[in-house]
């Protein structure tokens, strides 16, 4: 199925989430839509489990305007290897906390060709204890209208962070772009208001000159 068609799966309870606990499964093609007020998590990944891979699914599509994940996608300790290619994420304007969420030190885990739209109140991906390593991010479109910050990792994350067109309301790069220590190649910040040029235009180019 495509768009609508999508086998959907509804979470109507603020505790609903899907559960990743063993090695080497895929999810592909699959709509995860929320209905119900701050539903903690969409998909977790468990500690442990690597080569979860998360292809051209969607999730979103508030069925009222109070419904919301609060956490999109959760990596959790030692969950490796993880690839989430191809969604669409669509947060609404609710303040869910963040879309990707590598909870603990996650490794070798792949972001790439998708698609984020909304409003986040900490970041769109986003590290929170501890660092995560060899990280791959890359090829994203991330509209973050009056999101704190694009990227919010962990000081010392390592990886590459590149070819992103970003759209956000940030008043620095480094806000935009609080990646640690991931490498930053080919980044495209564009701003949505006034802050550093007029809309649609480049941000901040006068910092990259």
């Amino acid at each position: 199925g495509n768009g609508s068609d999508k086998p959907t799966l509804d979470y109507d309870h603020a505790d609903g989430e899907f559960v990743i606990g063993a090695d080497n499964v895929t999810i592909k093609n699959i709509r995860f839509r929320v209905s119900a007020n701050a539903v903690t998590k969409a998909i977790d990944i468990e500690d442990g489990v690597v080569h979860a891979t998360i292809i051209g699914c969607d999730f979103g599509f508030a069925e009222t305007a109070t419904d919301e994940f609060t956490e999109g996608i959760i990596f959790n300790d030692a969950s490796n290897y993880g690839r989430v290619e191809n969604c669409f994420f669509d947060a609404g304007s609710q303040a869910a906390a963040s879309c990707i969420m590598f909870d603990e030190d996650t490794h070798g885990t792949v972001v790439k060709n998708n698609i984020f739209l909304g409003t986040w109140a900490t970041a769109i991906i986003e590290g929170a204890t501890t660092a995560s390593t060899s990280l791959v991010i890359t090829d994203n479109d991330m509209f973050g209208i009056g999101t704190a910050d694009t990227f919010n990792l962990v000081a010392s994350s390592t990886g590459l962070v590149a070819r992103n067109t970003i759209v956000m309301t940030a008043a620095s790069a480094a806000a935009a772009l609080d990646i640690g220590d991931c490498l930053n190649m080919s980044n495209t910040l564009i701003a949505d208001d006034d802050v550093g040029g007029t809309k649609g235009e480049p941000a901040f180019t006068s910092a990259y000159a």
